[in-house]
């Protein structure tokens, strides 16, 4: 919702208590047990964008894709692509991977994360000139 110029989130009509400058639209995705909420926003700085789950906000960066937080099966992880300068990463619960020129998306739809089990995931990277399939496991 939006309050003259603070945007914040209402679950069970319980108004949160942080605020932001801008939230994402479309960004909102709960985790699949739905105990979690995660949702791109911006703050003070209106330049960086960053992911907050629950009330815990995380790192921020020059962009985040849209359609791409992602929890994993069993809830206990999000997963999105962000991008920091020219560079491309993927993200789990604050920690970034490798950086690449680019995170291809496998489908129209941009889907670019796929978990193929509760505890490892996998998505198309672009550095230079190739192609890479990666392959990552959760801690």
């Amino acid at each position: 919702m939006k309050a003259n110029d603070d945007w914040f989130v209402v679950i069970d009509e319980k108004e949160a208590e942080e605020k932001y400058t801008l939230i994402r639209e479309n960004s909102l995705v709960f985790s699949p047990d739905s105990k979690q909420l995660a949702y791109v926003a911006k703050g003070a700085n209106i330049v960086k964008w960053f992911v907050v789950v629950g009330v815990k906000k995380h790192k921020e960066y020059d962009f985040i894709a849209e359609g791409g937080l992602l929890f994993s099966p069993d809830s206990k992880h999000i997963v999105y692509k962000a991008m920091e300068g020219t560079k491309w990463c993927v993200v789990v619960d604050d920690i970034e991977g490798k950086p690449y020129d680019g995170i291809l998306a496998y489908t129209l739809g941009e889907k670019s994360i796929v978990f193929d089990s509760v505890t490892s995931f996998y998505y198309l990277a672009r550095k230079e000139n190739a192609i890479y399939l990666v392959e990552e496991r959760l801690k």
